[in-house]
């Protein structure tokens, strides 16, 4: 019944708001058979204890008083070093398995080895005895440098305490596992209860993120305008290929905005060696307009047809073998983009002199409306998926625009007499595509465009273009990628250049351990997506990631941003699941109650012993007391000896202890927080030491070693030495 009203009032108030019904507390009767059974072994230990010091005979009894033992069992068999080796086999278990579970090979399932799951039991144990075996080394070094170079008191009880070193070790050993346990119990709890708060934030991602069917990027727009949304930006998700060579890579590829994302994600700082801020300010692009002189060529108003002037010379037999088809991707100043067939290679065209020839084709519908404008943004050459054709190359001169209300020869919109910003297309080969100017023939002037290829290409467009943002693109790539270095995107027919400019060995919802991942500025991403063919920006997944004014109430802003969704939409609340994942008691978290119940219980436990070691140690020696009392020794003094003798036990029981539960219990910490698939949690755990509750413990520890040194002073000066040599005569 105490233990009902303890967790009823003083242990489920510690867990908070839990989703789900509430938890009930029902009184078993497992319960009941659990108390008996350790009640049942506690009585055994008392009677086991009783029974042998009721075999031993008055004069066992007075020759162990006399002549204590210095050496326990353990110790004289050497069984704490057996201990040493087993503990050291279990933790080399530990590191190769990185935790106490690992995977079947029968099943798919998780199993737990019994034997590792005693690891830290028998670390403990091992401490324990080793600390038994250090301990009256360390108080004989201590007597030796009292008996040279203290005062005559100290080594009075030091003395007596390297004589019969057990009994005073075992009560050490004693503080020294509650202070290992009270330290580890202030580390484990709340650096797990942090470590489900940090992946739960880890998966969300964004301050608040909305997500489902119908989720649009265009509704970015219309949240950002909602008092309290500081910033909005939608998120693109993609499983893309990196390629190089003959090789390709699956990679993970999300695209947002850097400003907005910068304020809305969740982000640690040893997930790179660079800032946040730092690292998505360099993926900044800012897409051109169509309209800009650098970047596209403007075509005359009214123009009926276009056409490119080619030289295929150096491609000998190929175009006989081949039907090599020219494209015009054209764009007007909205930014949409329209491709034009020029013919083939093996169809019709008109000749010029010394080789070449017009390839021309129709303008699409409506481009003759004269407040439309149209741009020259790429020219692209394909062929058939069964045809492979070889190396070569091609010059290109005089784009042409021919109408009913322009010049019979039509106006030459682009000259190629300089590469500019004319571009080769990027290929996922191993050898890019050339683009250099050419004098060695022109249809006009003295140069022309001379494009060329050295890896056979088949449906893979190849071509020129004038990017709509600078190339390559710039990218925080994940781990496996470096600083500098350029990668390809494959998509549809085309690649996309990217260039690592910051490099971030996690990011929040990426949850691939192999697979790299790179994160891009969706507004220079889309802006290329769009101008390649086909055209189609869509991607598998989209999100909205909002990030709030901390000055609004967070609820009345997100119930805002709900009347605003399509249906079948969903927001997650970054912090309200962090939180509920924090207090959540499966998963660990929300257990405080629970370990400072613990740390008292234990506690008490430890202030009963010290007390009890007191008593009976200071009646012990109350002969010895009485005889340095007559001798002339002082109450000071004899205070003075007392305090040592319990400080010096429990210094360094507690500074072991604090030791032993706060460096290896770190590594056990991180070894307890496995995930279902046997891997380490995204993100790693960040071991966190829960400073009041250490305190607590600490100082606890200190008030009953202090409480016990005052008892043991308090009835030494109580007794009267006259008395205490009567009864010892």
């Amino acid at each position: 019944l105490l233990a009902w009203l303890i967790v009823r009032f003083l242990l489920l108030p510690t867990f908070g708001e839990l989703e789900g019904s509430p938890i009930e507390i029902a009184v078993s009767g497992y319960v009941f058979w659990a108390g008996a059974v350790g009640a049942i072994v506690s009585v055994a230990v008392l009677a086991a204890s009783t029974a042998g010091s009721a075999l031993a005979g008055v004069a066992d009894a007075q020759s162990s008083r006399s002549r204590p033992p210095a050496v326990s069992f353990f110790h004289r068999y050497y069984l704490d070093l057996l201990a040493v080796l087993v503990v050291g086999l279990v933790w080399w278990q530990f590191q190769q398995r990185d935790g106490f579970v690992s995977s079947a090979l029968a099943s798919r399932g998780l199993e737990v080895d019994p034997v590792l799951i005693l690891g830290p039991v028998l670390g403990l144990l091992t401490a324990a005895l080793l600390l038994m075996r250090v301990l009256p080394w360390l108080v004989r070094v201590v007597v030796w440098l009292c008996m040279r170079a203290g005062p005559g008191w100290s080594s009075i009880t030091l003395a007596r305490l390297a004589r019969d070193p057990v009994l005073p070790s075992s009560l050490a050993v004693l503080l020294m596992l509650t202070a290992a346990l009270g330290v580890f119990g202030a580390t484990f709890q709340s650096s797990l209860s942090r470590s489900q708060s940090d992946q739960a934030q880890y998966r969300v991602g964004g301050e608040v993120v909305v997500s489902g069917p119908g989720v649009k990027a265009e509704l970015a727009d219309d949240l950002v305008s909602i008092p309290g949304v500081a910033a909005a930006t939608p998120v693109l998700r993609d499983l893309v290929s990196l390629t190089g060579g003959h090789s390709s890579t699956p990679a993970r590829l999300i695209a947002a905005e850097p400003e907005a994302m910068a304020q809305s994600v969740w982000y640690r700082d040893d997930f790179s060696e660079t800032t946040l801020t730092d690292l998505l300010s360099s993926i900044r692009t800012v897409p051109r307009a169509a309209e800009d002189s650098h970047l596209a060529v403007p075509l005359p108003a009214g123009a009926d047809a276009i056409g490119v002037w080619l030289e295929t010379g150096d491609l000998k037999d190929h175009e006989l073998q081949a039907d090599i088809n020219v494209w015009a991707r054209l764009a007007d100043a909205n930014g949409r983009y329209r491709n034009v067939s020029l013919g083939g290679f093996a169809g019709p065209s008109d000749t010029g002199a010394e080789g070449w020839r017009l390839l021309k084709g129709e303008m699409p519908d409506g481009s003759a409306d004269a407040s439309r404008q149209w741009f020259l943004a790429a020219i692209t050459f394909s062929t058939s998926s069964f045809v492979a054709v070889p190396a070569g190359r091609v010059h290109m001169d005089d784009f042409t625009v021919f109408g009913s209300s322009l010049p019979g020869d039509g106006v030459v919109a682009e000259s190629f007499n300089a590469l500019g910003n004319w571009h080769p297309l990027e290929t996922a080969g191993s050898f890019p595509d050339r683009l250099e100017i050419s004098t060695s023939t022109a249809r006009s002037g003295e140069t022309s465009l001379a494009f060329s290829w050295q890896e056979n290409f088949g449906e893979r467009q190849r071509g020129i273009h004038l990017p709509p943002v600078s190339l390559p693109l710039p990218a925080i790539g994940g781990a496996g990628l470096y600083p500098g270095q350029i990668v390809r995107i494959k998509y549809s027919r085309a690649s996309i250049p990217v260039e690592i400019v910051g490099v971030s060995d996690l990011f929040p919802t990426v949850t691939s351990f192999r697979n790299p991942f790179l994160i891009l500025d969706i507004n220079g991403y889309l802006s290329y997506l769009r101008f390649l063919p086909p055209g189609n920006a869509e991607t598998s997944s989209q999100e909205i990631w909002l990030s709030l004014d901390s000055a609004q109430d967070p609820e009345m802003v997100i119930a805002q941003v709900e009347k605003e969704l399509p249906p079948l939409a969903s927001v997650a609340n970054r912090r309200k699941v962090a939180n509920a994942a924090s207090r959540n008691p499966l998963a660990g978290g929300g257990w405080s109650g629970l370990t400072g119940m613990s740390m008292a219980g234990m506690g008490l436990v430890l202030l009963t012993a010290l007390l009890l070691h007191s008593w009976a140690s200071v009646r012990a020696v109350r002969v010895d007391t009485a005889v340095a009392k007559a001798l002339g020794m002082s109450g000071r003094q004899l205070f003075l000896s007392l305090i040592a003798e319990k400080w010096l036990m429990g210094g360094v029981a507690i500074v072991a202890g604090a030791a032993i539960g706060y460096w290896p219990g770190l590594e056990l910490v991180q070894l307890l927080d496995s995930t279902s698939n046997s891997m380490g949690p995204l993100p790693p755990m960040i071991p966190e030491v829960n400073i009041p509750l250490l305190a607590s413990v600490l100082a606890g520890l200190a008030v009953a070693v202090m409480a016990s040194a005052f008892l043991a002073a308090a009835m030494a000066q109580r007794s009267r030495a006259i008395d205490v040599l009567r009864e010892g005569a």
